[in-house]
């Protein structure tokens, strides 16, 4: 069975602090505060022999995911730029907040739709990135990354009984959210190295 590994992408809208304008041309800079919300892309793919007909095995047999089909999900989150080295460089810690559910399916913890859920996985990503800026105009381009931590914990679904069976599994859903954590936080799965670029465009006039 081939595997993917998730890929998340990040569609965020920034609102950060600007001080307001100076006398003459020139603008103070941004506060090293900001503050985002917007949308997670999980790229999520499991099951094997799916050919270009979606959903079918070679053989014609149903095929495809046993999974949610890579979930898109809403995140909140807060970020402090501290300048450094030189000016345009910045240490740039962040917290980003969303939520999952998952299921245990194929041996692995798997996102899930709403009705084959087991766990409720609040997700807390820890970015510790480095960025260089340039200014231009009203426009601030930023470009760097760094290593992030994924801190991932499952709770059992509201609505889901500790030793309810789903997929036709002889676990039940208590164990099933046991078996979810320990895979989270197993091979490294809970560190995320980021890579980031961003444009930010100055609204005060």
């Amino acid at each position: 069975m081939k595997q993917f590994p998730a890929i998340v992408i990040s569609l965020m809208l920034l609102t950060t602090t600007i001080s307001a304008q100076d006398t003459g041309s020139t603008l103070r800079p941004y506060s090293p505060w900001s503050f985002f919300g917007g949308l997670n892309y999980l790229y999520n793919a499991d099951g094997d022999g799916v050919t270009e007909v979606p959903g079918m095995n070679p053989d014609g047999s149903p095929g495809g995911l046993d999974s949610a089909p890579s979930p898109l999900v809403g995140l909140v989150g807060a970020e402090y730029r501290l300048p450094v080295w030189k000016p345009g460089v910045y240490f740039a810690p962040s917290a980003s907040l969303f939520m999952l559910a998952y299921l245990w399916a194929d041996d692995r913890a798997l996102p899930a739709e709403i009705e084959n859920r087991t766990a409720f996985v609040p997700s807390l990503l820890l970015d510790a990135s480095f960025l260089y800026t340039i200014e231009k105009d009203r426009f601030l381009y930023s470009f760097g990354g760094g290593p992030a931590l994924l801190i991932r914990y499952g709770f059992l679904e509201s609505g889901v009984s500790s030793d309810e069976k789903s997929y036709d599994s002889d676990m039940p859903a208590g164990e099933q959210v046991e078996e979810i954590n320990s895979w989270l936080w197993s091979s490294l799965r809970w560190f995320y190295p980021m890579v980031q670029a961003g444009i930010r465009y100055r609204l005060v006039a």
